[in-house]
C-alpha cells in the first residue's frame, strides 16, 4: 500500500531548521468526533491561528499516492521498456520537492512559526507521515467517538446515505487504528471524555503540547463551551443500537460495516 510506504519514509525524514521555532497543532479524527470543540478550545487558550478548516496535507499525500500508483502501474505493464521518461521519475525526490514547498507555504501562511490545523476525515488521519516529515515537532491530536453517534450525527448534517456514513466511519477508525500503531505519540482524545472529564482531558492536552499550566483553562473551557449536537442523548452515556430508529435493515447494515470496528475500539452495540 502507498500509505504504508509513506509511514515507513516519515521514519526517517529530518526536520527543517530554518522555519521558526512554535507550537503547530494538527487536529485530524472523523467528522462529528470533536475537532471543532477542540479547534475552539485550543484557539482560545493557547492563542493559536489557523483557519477553521484546512485540508491541505490530503490534498499532498493523494499528489504522491497517485504520483506513485500510476509510475507502478507503467512499470508492471511495460517492465521491458526503459525507454519510457517516467521510469526516471524518483518518488522520493518528488515527495522531497513537495515537502519543502508544504515547509515554505506554512512558513508564508504563519510567520510566526506556530499554527491550529483541522482536517476531519480518514485521508487526514493517513497523512500523518507526511506531516510529521514536513514538521517533525508537530503535534497530533486525533479525536475518536462511538460510531452509532457519528453516523446518527452525519444524517442529521450531511446528505449523504447511510452506507456512506457507516463506511465513512469506519474507513476513519480503520485509519486511526493504523497511524496509532505506526506513531504511538499523538495524542487520541475521545468526545466522550471531552464531555464528561474535561479537567482530565484539558490536563493531558496541555502536558501533551508541553504547557501542562495551561491544563485547568483549557479544562474549564471544555467544561462550559456547548458541544454542538444533533440530538438529545445524554452525553453521560454512548449511543447504542437500541437509541436510534434505523429499522433492522439499518441495524443490519450498520452491524455489517461498523460493527466490528466498534467491537475493536470496546464501544458498546
Amino acid at each position: 500500500m502507498a500509505e504504508t510506504a509513506l509511514m515507513e519514509e516519515a521514519q526517517s525524514a529530518a526536520g527543517d531548521a530554518t522555519l521558526p521555532d512554535g507550537l503547530k497543532v494538527f487536529i485530524v479524527g472523523s467528522a462529528r468526533s470533536g475537532t471543532s470543540i477542540l479547534f475552539l478550545a485550543l484557539h482560545t487558550v493557547f492563542r493559536l491561528s489557523g483557519p477553521g478548516e484546512s485540508h491541505v496535507f490530503p490534498i499532498f499525500a493523494r499528489m504522491i499516492h497517485e504520483f506513485y500508483m500510476y509510475r507502478e502501474n507503467l512499470v508492471a505493464k511495460d517492465i521491458k521498456n526503459k525507454r519510457v521518461l517516467a521510469y526516471r521519475l524518483d518518488t522520493r525526490l518528488f515527495r522531497a520537492h513537495l515537502i519543502s514547498f508544504l515547509r515554505s507555504f506554512y512558513a508564508q501562511q504563519f510567520p510566526s512559526g506556530a499554527w491550529l490545523d483541522k482536517t476531519p476525515g480518514a485521508e487526514a488521519i493517513l497523512a500523518t507521515p507526511l506531516i510529521l516529515s514536513a514538521f517533525p515537532a508537530a503535534k497530533i491530536i486525533a479525536t475518536k467517538r462511538t460510531g452509532v453517534e457519528v453516523v446518527r450525527s452525519f444524517g442529521v448534517k450531511f446528505s449523504t446515505s447511510f452506507e456512506e456514513n457507516c463506511r465513512a466511519w469506519a474507513g476513519c477508525m480503520g485509519a486511526l487504528q493504523q497511524t496509532v500503531e505506526r506513531f504511538p505519540d499523538i495524542l487520541v482524545v475521545d468526545q466522550f471524555d471531552i464531555a464528561n472529564s474535561p479537567a482530565e482531558v484539558g490536563a493531558s492536552i496541555a502536558s501533551y503540547l508541553g504547557q501542562p499550566e495551561r491544563g485547568a483553562e483549557l479544562g474549564e473551557f471544555l467544561r462550559e463551551t456547548e458541544i454542538s449536537r444533533s440530538s438529545t442523548h445524554s452525553w453521560q452515556n454512548r449511543m447504542t443500537l437500541t437509541d436510534v430508529d434505523w429499522g433492522e435493515h439499518g441495524k443490519s447494515t450498520f452491524e455489517r460495516l461498523c460493527g466490528p470496528t466498534m467491537r475493536r475500539f470496546g464501544y458498546p452495540l
